[in-house]
């Protein structure tokens, strides 16, 4: 009977931890450890869990010193024991069903990953985000396949199970960068991968309403973050001897770090007045890589609607329009 040991980065979540916790401690499926690693919460987050731990011996709680999920997965990676990994969000839960089915799909084709689509709760609505090709696949048809199956959480690490050994033999683990290590884990997980499984089912919620999130919060060293994201995805396609394949998708790619830099100067927290962001905007504009880009990448190839906005917005200079646009985006966003 394989084991699962699932692996949660905890830091100042206690209005979301009892629902996280209660949707493993409700799996129909038994064969389970849970490694809660406490990354020097400042509220409640570390009581709770102790609770948990008290009442059920497969809950084991770990403490360090606030350093970021990406050290708090590594650090519950070097105490797992089970024979799958599967990373959860403080914030978000499971179905009750999620491992149960999972593990069938282990324990028939023993992929080294199994991916699923996920929910996304925002105010108004549950969005369910399914992958287009689904079935077992192996190493060669996995990167033929590759970008249909990277529409759908291909970066997160909260939608999948990793067989543990396949982590172990590869030396994959998480690095030290606040936001988006998970990404980064995932571009090494795909170099190595042998064989996949790539499920219709959504199993995970993620919850896009929580105000303070990562995704939702100003961050000074977003842009240096997505730029290793991108060196990390380069480094993969470079590795598969693809490149001339990507050459548009590694455009888009430019495109979204300076698209996620407009929307990380609007979010909250941001330090930037509005006349301090139409400045940003013209440094932006000026950039080497923004005008390379209006040189190489056309409209239709952007694939969001919004982000075709805010490119043409920038390109034209209309910098009080496009203000505007992107806080209507945010907050739309949360919503539906």
């Amino acid at each position: 009977m394989l084991k699962i040991s699932i692996i949660i980065p905890i830091y100042n979540v206690e209005n979301y931890l009892n629902r996280s916790l209660d949707s493993i401690k409700n799996q129909s499926y038994q064969n389970w450890e849970c490694i809660l690693i406490n990354d020097g919460s400042t509220d409640k987050s570390e009581e709770i869990c102790q609770r948990y731990v008290e009442k059920d011996r497969r809950f084991k709680l770990y403490t360090q010193k606030n350093s970021g999920s990406g050290i708090a997965r590594s650090n519950g990676l070097n105490k797992a024991s089970g024979d799958y990994i599967c990373f959860i969000d403080p914030d978000d839960y499971i179905h009750t069903e999620a491992l149960q089915n999972n593990i069938s799909i282990a324990e028939h084709y023993e992929p080294d990953v199994i991916a699923n689509g996920y929910n996304e709760l925002r105010e108004k609505s549950v969005n369910q985000r399914k992958h287009v090709i689904t079935g077992f696949f192996k190493q060669k048809e996995f990167r033929e396949y590759f970008k249909s199956y990277a529409q759908v959480g291909a970066t997160a690490v909260w939608n999948k199970l990793y067989k543990h050994s396949f982590l172990k033999n590869n030396h994959v683990t998480f690095t030290s960068q606040r936001v988006g290590q998970d990404a980064l884990f995932n571009y090494d997980v795909y170099k190595y991968v042998a064989s996949i499984y790539i499920d219709g089912n959504c199993y995970y919620y993620y919850d896009l309403t929580r105000e303070d999130s990562v995704v939702n919060t100003y961050n000074e060293n977003r842009f240096k973050y997505e730029n290793n994201i991108l060196n990390s995805f380069k480094a993969l396609v470079k590795y598969w001897n693809r490149e001339n394949e990507y050459i548009d998708e590694i455009l888009i790619r430019e495109w979204n770090i300076l698209f996620n830099e407009i929307r990380n100067i609007n979010l909250q927290n941001s330090p930037y007045s509005n006349e301090q962001k139409k400045i940003f905007l013209g440094k932006i504009y000026a950039s080497d890589r923004f005008q390379n880009l209006t040189s190489k990448l056309s409209l239709s190839k952007i694939p969001s609607r919004i982000s075709q906005i805010v490119f043409y917005l920038l390109n034209k200079k209309m910098y009080n329009v496009l203000l505007i646009v992107i806080r209507l985006y945010l907050n739309i966003r949360s919503y539906y």
